[in-house]
């Protein structure tokens, strides 16, 4: 049997995935009550599936053979529930599977963890792996399950600004920001958009422009206030005062 450590595992710098705060603790949380939940999970007791059903759902609808081998069957449940753990193999490849025994209610809420906890997309990131994965030629960008309008919307975002701003009536800004400070800035939005006070402007579809734009104003009247000044109400912008970031 071969031993690796997981400090042997090496982060890829190229990975366009990542998770906020409340998610990394909400992945904390979920590794230490459920496990892993990644794999196909199948609680005993109330005899069906808690995760992975997309999983064994597309097994059946692909056919061939599969079939699932136990590798190790405990005598009692261990500290998150697992009785057994195995593989399920499906022409000739190996996928995890594991038994649990849980009542209902943890079964349920492992299921919402399960399919809630993804984390979030680093689109710069994504945009430049597209980028590569495109000039590699064959079909290794079809393979990522992006679809077309999803690629082509990404395209660019990592490269360069133009120089001319885009005549469609919005101003269009980018920004470089630490993977800490995405965290807060993101986190920042979320409330923003969760606030009773923010009120989203018609005229730009942009709900992450929107919520910028709304902390913004609500911090130059709260400066405004501060400093005894008279609120700028009208500022001047260039043609349309909304901007997509």
């Amino acid at each position: 049997m071969e031993t690796k450590q997981l400090d042997d595992l090496h982060e890829n710098p190229n990975n366009p995935r990542t998770l906020s705060n409340h998610d990394g603790n909400a992945l904390a949380t979920s590794l230490k009550e459920f496990g892993d939940l990644s794999g196909i999970v199948y609680n005993v007791r109330t005899d069906r599936l808690v995760g992975g059903h997309q999983r064994a759902k597309t097994f059946k609808k692909l056919g061939g053979k599969s079939s699932v081998v136990i590798t190790q069957r405990f005598a009692e449940p261990n500290s998150v529930g697992t009785t057994a753990v195995g593989y399920l193999t499906y022409n000739g490849e190996f996928y995890a599977y594991r038994e649990v025994d849980w009542d209902e209610p943890r079964e349920m809420s492992a299921n919402v963890a399960a399919n809630r906890i993804s984390g979030d997309w680093e689109f710069e990131k994504l945009s430049n792996v597209n980028t590569f994965l495109e000039q590699a030629g064959g079909d290794y960008l079809r393979l990522t399950g992006q679809t077309n309008e999803e690629i082509n919307k990404l395209k660019n975002l990592g490269s360069e600004p133009e120089q001319e701003t885009p005549d469609d009536g919005f101003i269009h800004l980018s920004f470089q920001l630490t993977k800490e400070q995405a965290v807060f800035v993101q986190e920042a939005l979320d409330n923003i958009k969760a606030g009773d006070w923010f009120i989203p402007d018609e005229q730009n579809i942009s709900i992450e422009g929107n919520a910028l734009a709304g902390l913004a104003r609500k911090h130059l009247e709260e400066f405004s206030a501060d400093s005894n000044q008279e609120p700028q109400t009208d500022p001047e912008v260039p043609q349309n005062p909304s901007a997509t970031i």
